[in-house]
């Protein structure tokens, strides 16, 4: 039978990593409702994620925020912010359920939680969903894990890739280096339609599993896009990955 989501990965699959990644989320949710329902000064003196004082002065008179507004601008922040690996993690998660890849575990056998391997230990992908959004540091030890790896399997080639790449750039494939003294032909970096592609055997899988995810939460979510938004998404969908 035809899978109805996705043709690389079982329906079953599927579900699971967007159940996984939405879970996330229903607890934020809860977390946003009970935020929202204390005052502003509770949210000045809230303890367990301490406020940068002088960043809400700047904010306020900067924004020109009345503090309920601010108030609700910082608790969106936070939430937001808790969120911000679990878009990169259901990728992490769908990708490995294709026949043929793995997560990879380095030589002392623990997980690197943003690397995937195929199953002849041949390729080598570590995710980020952005292309920013390694800082120097961790690009040193982005480049220091695949110069382990290459050490384990000299013939590999090891792959810094990102979901998001700058102005939704397609079909990037190149050398990744950290400085002119450091390059190898075997570190490349590559954007995310090149990452399924590669995973997956098939051009459009990265269209292809935005579209699945659409499809999946509009028939199970209990929350339900004004036609309005529907089309805006329509719209959005089309320019970026026609």
């Amino acid at each position: 039978m035809k899978n109805k989501y996705l043709p690389f990965v079982s329906d079953k699959a599927f579900e699971e990593c967007i159940k996984k990644t939405m879970k996330t989320y229903e607890d934020s949710a809860v977390k946003l409702k009970s935020l929202s329902e204390r005052n502003p000064s509770a949210i000045l003196r809230h303890t367990k994620n301490t406020t940068d004082d002088f960043k809400a002065l700047f904010d306020i008179y900067g924004l020109q925020l009345d503090l309920d507004s601010w108030k609700q601008y910082e608790i969106n922040r936070a939430v937001s912010y808790g969120n911000r690996s679990s878009p990169v993690l259901f990728h992490l998660n769908l990708l490995t359920c294709v026949d043929g890849w793995d997560w990879y575990y380095s030589t002392n056998n623990s997980q690197q939680l943003r690397i995937i391997k195929n199953d002849d230990n041949t390729k080598f992908i570590d995710i980020r969903n952005f292309h920013n959004s390694s800082d120097i540091g961790t690009q040193k030890h982005i480049w220091r894990n695949f110069q382990e790896i290459l050490k384990q399997y000299p013939d590999a080639v090891c792959y810094r890739g990102y979901i998001i790449s700058k102005n939704h750039g397609k079909n990037i494939n190149q050398k990744f280096t950290l400085t002119d003294k450091e390059e190898n032909d075997n570190i490349r970096e590559i954007s995310g339609d090149v990452i399924y592609k590669l995973v997956t055997g098939n051009e459009s899988a990265l269209s292809e599993t935005y579209h699945a995810i659409r499809l999946y939460l509009k028939e199970n979510s209990p929350y339900m896009l004004k036609s309005t938004d529907e089309e805006i998404l329509n719209s959005h969908q089309q320019l970026v990955f026609s």
